[in-house]
């Protein structure tokens, strides 16, 4: 399910709040995830409330009134990644309508919020897809961890699971949809065709998707050489893993690396 649409425009905020502060109320438009570093707030969304303290985070749904009520003894700092006026498909939008979920602002959450925030200003296109990417794989985080968008009635079916799971887990492997589809018992069409209703893209996609955010993140985090990633992500070469981190970022996986040791 996918909640960014095609060309996604995401940013990153900080904002700091004296104690006893207070913010709205307001309508918000875009979809925020706010990940508290001090302090704290007493969040009202439409008719529901929330209590947020540090080191959790919360995503608020478009479309709703908030009112923020922030700690009365600290400074709250507050970061935030927002993705602009989303527009998700029909089954994305019915999940951003269920009322908002907390979590655990994980270290992982955190790295990516501080690389996003770290290009804030960013104005060149290569910086400013970096920016989306970093965004979404922050809210993404966000939605694995909180389970929001496969709280519906109807979950997946049994067989999209299986195979998503496989993906999920044996990316690095050299999986074909002949192995997919016999993982699921079902034609290799058929599998296309529920995986793509369900998820909104074929598994090969999918496939490639998990390697690509795979990659990304071990290029950010790890020391391991450009060759030792793409081996344990899948991928045949390191000219193929350069060739698709570049399409994906719009730079090379070296100069992702580049930027992350700068920043």
């Amino acid at each position: 399910m996918n909640i960014f649409g095609l060309d996604p425009v995401l940013y990153f905020g900080e904002f700091r709040y004296s104690p006893g502060g207070a913010y709205g109320p307001r309508l918000q438009p875009h979809l925020h995830l706010h990940y508290f570093y001090t302090g704290g707030a007493v969040i009202t969304v439409g008719d529901r409330t929330f209590s947020v303290a540090r080191g959790e985070a919360i995503l608020i749904p478009p479309g709703t009134r908030n009112h923020y009520r922030f700690s009365g003894t600290e400074t709250t700092r507050l970061g935030q990644c927002s993705l602009v006026n989303p527009r998700p498909g029909k089954s994305a939008a019915a999940a951003l309508r269920r009322p908002p979920a907390v979590v655990p602002f994980t270290p992982a959450m955190r790295k990516l919020a501080e690389m996003g925030y770290g290009l804030r200003n960013a104005t060149r296109p290569a910086d400013l897809r970096v920016r989306a990417h970093l965004g979404m794989a922050l809210i993404s985080t966000f939605l694995a961890a909180s389970n929001f968008l496969h709280e519906e009635k109807s979950p997946l079916p049994e067989v999209v699971g299986r195979v998503k799971t496989l993906i999920d887990t044996r990316y690095a492997e050299p999986l074909n949809l002949d192995e997919l589809a016999k993982a699921a018992s079902l034609t290799k069409a058929h599998v296309i065709r529920l995986f793509t209703r369900h998820l909104g893209q074929s598994p090969i996609d999918y496939l490639w998707q998990v390697r690509v955010t795979r990659g990304i993140e071990l290029v950010r985090t790890s020391g391991l050489r450009l060759s030792e990633i793409a081996d344990q992500t899948g991928f045949k070469s390191i000219f193929h893993f350069s060739r698709r981190i570049r399409a994906a970022c719009g730079i090379p996986p070296s100069e992702i690396r580049k930027r992350q040791a700068l920043a």
